[in-house]
């Protein structure tokens, strides 16, 4: 045995080597089938012909695809009306009501006892409280989504609008966005529209111990919130458009909480935003307590209580982690609608919000005649 040594010692180097290989190889098929296969949105238990999965590649086919690589974007090479400045400081004490109504894309939830703060009597009888866009064409509705979230949640949103051929506004906390640039830049390269959700997600005002409305932030705290997000966005997609030609990125901000106040609404708007967009209903998807439930707030949203699209509608909805039944369900709502036959009263079409709130719009204006 002694004489042996050195083909014994190739004999074990092979087998350890061996036990390395097989330990790797089981290690690249948990990863596969945990955090690949299953991170695009699975239909009664399978990803088959599911293109939102993510796939494996080579290095080289990476970098062999400079188009998909990402890069912060040059500010200077885009036109004037996405600079940051653009649009800036035009609301005064004078012009506020006017401004502040027709660029309020309002809530039925929120009124003067619930998530609004320093408003004249007028200026709170006159908010709008539809939460409808009021140039939307005939069965109209939108999609909307709120927060942050990662791959997998995202993802799963994804292929449920491309499975189906539509698309939503995606309203993004910006906090965290830039850890994940990319996956920014894939709700945009799948023709989704991108708006802001205020950097770190505080609402203009909530409920105190009395129950009275407070301010969460100072002004200067609210001011530092709104502006630095759309600068975050820009960067990463400001460069990218939609199939239709316009930019991806819109300048729309969906208040945190749909909470609002007359120095935040100030704020937004001298901040470059053209218009504070609430909704119709919130689906609170983040706290949904069954998948039947949560389809029922959703056709509720949709339809009124005869069945008929809600023309305009907004439907509000989150992409994070917690909002894990909301694939499913947006997946049998559109399912159900591609069903019924064209004509149908409660057959809807989806829109994106960028293409009617454009500047013009005022939402004080009567629901345009069909």
């Amino acid at each position: 045995m002694l004489g042996h040594g050195p083909a014994v010692r190739d004999v074990l180097d092979a087998f350890v080597l061996g036990e390395q290989l097989a330990l790797a190889a089981e290690m690249l098929q948990e990863i596969k089938e945990k955090k690949i296969d299953n991170i695009g949105y699975e239909e009664s238990g399978s990803n088959a012909g599911n293109d939102s999965a993510y796939h494996t590649a080579s290095l080289g086919e990476v970098a062999a695809d400079l188009a998909a690589a990402y890069e912060p974007v040059e500010l200077d090479n885009l036109p004037e009306e996405m600079q940051p400045e653009y649009g800036r400081d035009w609301v005064t004490e004078e012009n506020f009501r006017e401004a502040f109504l027709s660029r309020y894309i309002g809530a039925p939830e929120v009124s003067p006892d619930d998530r609004m703060l320093g408003f004249s009597r007028k200026e709170m009888a006159e908010a709008d409280k539809t939460g409808l866009v009021k140039n939307a064409p005939e069965k109209t509705i939108f999609l909307t989504f709120d927060d942050w979230g990662q791959d997998e949640s995202i993802n799963k949103i994804l292929y449920v609008l491309k499975k189906h051929g539509v698309n939503g506004t995606f309203f993004i906390i910006t906090r965290n966005m830039p850890n994940n640039p990319n996956l920014l830049r894939a709700i945009a390269a799948s023709g989704n529209e991108i708006g802001s959700h205020t950097n770190n997600h505080v609402p203009m005002a909530k409920q105190d111990e009395r129950g009275h409305q407070v301010p969460v932030e100072t002004e200067e705290e609210y001011e530092e919130d709104v502006r630095s997000s759309y600068p975050k966005l820009l960067s990463v997609v400001g460069d990218m458009r939609l199939p239709s030609g316009r930019p991806a990125l819109t300048r729309l901000l969906r208040p945190p909480t749909l909470a609002i106040s007359r120095t935040g609404c100030k704020t937004i708007l001298n901040a470059g935003f053209t218009y504070i967009v609430n909704g119709y209903g919130s689906t609170e998807d983040y706290g949904a307590v069954s998948l039947q439930s949560l389809v029922g707030i959703m056709n509720h949203i949709a339809h009124d209580e005869r069945g008929r699209v809600r023309r305009g509608a907004i439907l509000i909805m989150h992409m994070s982690s917690t909002a894990k039944l909301t694939p499913k369900a947006l997946d049998i709502l559109l399912t159900a609608n591609d069903k019924l036959p064209e004509g149908h009263p409660g057959k809807f079409k989806v829109a994106l919000l960028g293409d009617y709130l454009t500047d013009g719009y005022d939402q004080r204006m009567r629901m345009a005649k069909p």
